[in-house]
């Protein structure tokens, strides 16, 4: 199997006559976010794009299966839209606390780093996916929800 323009796999470029879609280019044919697109649809197939071999996921469009009745792939549809709204109410919202918090800082050289865990106490800001925490000393960095090795752990006030 050889590749098309350097862009995807004859593979892919079949997918896509097939009817599959990334989840980017089906999010933007169905008015919703990529995230909705992942959350709502499972990938029939994965195929490698761009000259770096990238893995992208091909999903089917709801109107395009054969299992969900057109109505049903509206009411689908409208689901992950009003998911969209949702989560889109939920990041404009921002929430402060206390934290218990731990993240990895990568040190070493390029040809052999290494991951060193921190932990502190912080005031931690939560917008959305984003985390910002600012240590006690004033140090401020900002962290996305599901970054490896970061973690958060609410501290309670007891008494």
């Amino acid at each position: 199997m050889g590749y098309v323009d350097y862009s995807m796999s004859e593979r892919a470029a079949a997918a896509y006559r097939d009817g599959l879609l990334p989840a980017s280019k089906l999010a933007r044919r169905l008015g919703v976010s990529t995230a909705a697109v992942r959350e709502f649809l499972v990938p029939r197939e994965w195929h490698h794009t761009s000259k770096h071999f990238n893995e992208t996921e091909f999903f089917l469009s709801p109107h395009a299966d054969e299992d969900l009745t057109d109505t049903e792939a509206d009411a689908l549809i409208a689901k992950m839209r009003e998911w969209d709204k949702e989560r889109k109410a939920s990041a404009k919202s921002a929430e402060t606390y206390r934290a218990r918090v731990k993240w990895l800082v990568w040190e070493g050289s390029r040809n052999y780093p290494r991951a060193v865990e921190h932990a502190a106490d912080a005031q931690v800001t939560e917008k959305g996916n984003t985390f910002t925490i600012v240590l006690d000393d004033g140090y401020t960095f900002r962290k996305r929800r599901h970054t490896r090795g970061f973690e958060v752990a609410r501290i309670t006030e007891e008494g």
